[in-house]
């Protein structure tokens, strides 16, 4: 029981991170997109 609850609390902490990594990616696409768009106007 106290192992699979840890392995939750794991899984949810690392599924968060991904999150944040897909969040910070799609931001720095979009800042590069705009820069390139600024560059070649």
């Amino acid at each position: 029981m106290i192992k699979s609850v840890k392995y939750d609390t794991i899984d949810k902490i690392a599924l968060r991170q991904k999150g944040w990594m897909w969040f910070l990616f799609v931001i720095t696409l979009q800042l590069l997109f705009v820069f390139i768009g600024m560059l070649f106007r």
